[in-house]
């Protein structure tokens, strides 16, 4: 017996792939209440969870390419898959983006590492999405990557995993 419901999608090289899983023991009615989608590329994974709260909820694991060049169309793209979800959206994952390079960055240039961030403030206001942790954290300096290595004074450290909640 499995006792978890998920989706994977792994993209067609190695930087790319998500997962989301759910218990199943959290489901009223098992696999029956979950609907899984998955890009083909890798960079989301969308699970519509039926018959758990008055509305439906889906969770979307978000993957974005690493290279601004990419990302840009992506960012677009995804606005157009989340924009036909109903219900409450909880989307989460690496966007490879800070927000704001004040309080998402420390080191590194303060010019370098926003590109998406105008494309994600536009879907967010359209999609009624939250940044829950900066919401609840406004002034708070935080990271969630830092760059590997062992010099301390070169290290650069950015908040590019977030929580975008309904």
């Amino acid at each position: 017996r499995r006792e978890w419901v998920f989706g994977h999608a792994i993209g067609r090289k190695s930087n790319a792939g998500v997962t989301v899983m759910i218990k199943k023991r959290i489901l009223k009615n098992g696999a029956d209440d979950v609907v899984m989608e998955v890009d083909a590329a890798g960079r989301w994974v969308t699970c519509t969870i039926k018959n758990l709260m008055e509305e439906e909820v889906t969770i979307v694991g978000l993957y974005a390419p690493a290279t601004q060049q990419r990302r840009i169309p992506w960012l677009i793209q995804l606005e157009k898959q989340v924009k036909t979800i109903q219900g409450m959206k909880l989307m989460t994952g690496d966007l490879n983006f800070v927000m704001d390079t004040k309080i998402d960055k420390i080191g590194g240039n303060r010019n370098n590492g926003m590109a998406g961030s105008a494309e994600q403030t536009k879907w967010i206001r359209k999609q009624g999405v939250t940044d829950i942790w900066r919401d609840r954290h406004p002034r708070t300096v935080g990271t969630t990557w830092k760059t590997k290595g062992k010099e301390k004074k070169n290290t650069v450290k950015t908040r590019i995993d977030r929580w975008l909640v309904s």
